[in-house]
């Protein structure tokens, strides 16, 4: 289960960028290919396109098959239902790190903007995705090995009720 959502988290990243795509403006696309050099903060990997959609595609596709195991597992009741509180930040988490690397890797024309607010504004709010799955993800760990909450019903535990409201 754990190995499901490593993937994932990793996989997420890698859907977003190839999904954003090359987010160079096209007059600076324009002004490259009369010969003036591009600026980049971070230059890009260089992959060629083939190569690009080959990595994006296989990376939808394990992100797709890890939650479908964890899916699969917390409707199953074989994992606790608070993995949704890890995979959701995750998920934030890796948009923002797509995204933000693919402002990183624009090439422009002069200063990039974008990356300068990328990195002050959303790089931030991705650690504190990370740190907030990770303290859910502590916390699932502390409900399993107390035992206060089953992952799995027992047929000898009987019904589920719900005692209802306390009066007074």
């Amino acid at each position: 289960m754990i190995y499901a959502v490593l993937l994932y988290a990793l996989a997420v990243p890698v859907v977003t960028t190839w999904l954003a795509g090359d987010q160079t403006n096209p007059q600076a696309k324009l002004l490259e290919s009369e010969g003036v050099p591009l600026d980049y903060v971070i230059r890009p990997l260089g992959l060629s396109p083939g190569l690009q959609t080959t990595a994006g595609v296989m990376a939808t596709l394990l992100a797709v098959a890890a939650l479908t195991v964890v899916i699969r597992a917390i409707v199953r009741r074989r994992a606790d239902v608070l993995w949704w509180m890890v995979l959701l930040p995750l998920t934030c988490a890796g948009v923002i790190l797509g995204l933000t690397w693919s402002t990183l890797t624009a090439g422009t024309i002069g200063a990039n903007i974008g990356a300068g607010l990328a990195t002050i504004f959303f790089l931030p709010l991705a650690g504190c995705m990370l740190i907030l799955a990770a303290l859910a993800g502590v916390a699932i760990h502390k409900r399993r090995t107390r035992g206060s909450v089953p992952t799995r019903l027992s047929p000898a535990a009987g019904p589920v009720t719900n005692p209802g409201p306390s009066t007074p």
